[in-house]
């Protein structure tokens, strides 16, 4: 069910508010300028998702904002105070000409702790679709009052539009189950109380190694890290409970979110391979779904929701996806 906070205005040949399939279906005869962003591995879902949309609507795009009429970005966590990358890319979207287009967000965690985030919003002279992708986020648009002319809705990550599409196919057909695959992120949003740094690699690699045996090299120390850490010893518990077959299987610990150590096909692989999945990062635990395998997600703060958020709102319904507690207390000890 979608939720609508604003009433679109009637017949003014403006895409009408509701779910996103709604609003993208009322645009074929406008011009799209779609602005992927930047992101790591799950963040390429999103983006794929989206152009899967678009495409499916048969949108006409064009390779220049300024020529476009209506401006799409796909949704993340870029626009929330955790992470904000986003927020300056979506500002150059609010003032001058461009301000004066149609933009539309698509379901996004947002937050609008920067002020200039939120009157860049309120300030736009043409329309404004907001999509949050959880009920957190939908709270949090609604209390910043912004303008009439912004127009809000809750609707799915758009992750899930690769639900039905040809690759997710392709990706079932390769499925195996080689190993247990137990992603922790350590970043922003770790459940733990200390971050990573990058993963150090000799300096003489820089310049004349491969970018593949880098990857490798960097694979190789990245995984020793995680397989060390008291998430993984937790993690491993956990799926000899929920697994029946997981005590004699193989593990990998790997976030295989970071596009430094991972390629896309790798990050592909790795989820594709597995025999099942234990994930602090939202978007393998939805390709792993996606994809009919054993999951189990972690969620990170309840203050950002994120997450859990989303579990609640898109994935409670699947009977192979288990949403279970942080098992990390507020000093990151288990």
């Amino acid at each position: 069910m979608i939720e609508v906070t604003h009433a679109p205005t009637a017949n003014d040949g403006k895409p009408k508010t509701g779910s996103v399939e709604s609003v993208l279906a009322s645009l074929a005869d406008k011009k799209i300028f779609f602005d992927p962003l930047h992101g790591n591995n799950g963040d390429e879902l999103i983006v794929m998702g989206s152009l899967e949309a678009i495409h499916r609507h048969q949108l006409q795009r064009v390779d220049d904002a300024s020529a476009a009429d209506v401006i799409i970005v796909p949704g993340g966590a870029g626009l929330s105070s955790v992470w904000g990358g986003a927020i300056e890319e979506v500002l150059r979207y609010c003032d001058g000409t461009l301000g004066q287009k149609t933009l539309v967000i698509l379901p996004s965690t947002m937050s609008f702790d920067n002020d200039r985030f939120r009157n860049g919003l309120a300030t736009r002279l043409g329309s404004t679709y907001l999509f949050a992708r959880e009920r957190k986020t939908l709270d949090r648009i609604k209390a910043a009052n912004l303008p009439d002319s912004t127009h809000v809705a809750l609707d799915h990550d758009m992750a899930f539009q690769l639900r039905d599409s040809i690759w997710l196919k392709q990706l079932r057909s390769k499925s195996k189950s080689k190993h247990v695959l137990v992603v922790e992120r350590r970043d922003a949003e770790t459940l733990a109380a200390s971050r990573d740094g990058a993963v150090p690699v000799p300096s003489f690699t820089k310049k004349w190694v491969p970018q593949a045996i880098k990857r490798l090299v960097k694979r190789q120390l990245h995984e020793k890290h995680r397989r060390s850490s008291p998430f993984a010893d937790w993690a491993k518990q956990i799926s000899i409970k929920e697994f029946p077959h997981a005590e004699k299987s193989n593990f990998q610990f790997l976030d295989v979110s970071l596009t430094g150590i991972f390629s896309f096909e790798s990050f592909c692989k790795s989820i594709v391979e597995a025999e099942a999945v234990i994930s602090t990062r939202l978007h393998v635990a939805i390709l792993s779904a996606l994809l009919d395998k054993p999951t189990v997600i972690v969620p990170g703060s309840k203050k950002f929701g994120k997450i859990q958020g989303i579990y609640d709102y898109s994935m409670s319904d699947m009977k192979h996806v288990t949403m279970v507690e942080n098992p990390f207390d507020e000093s990151g000890s288990l």
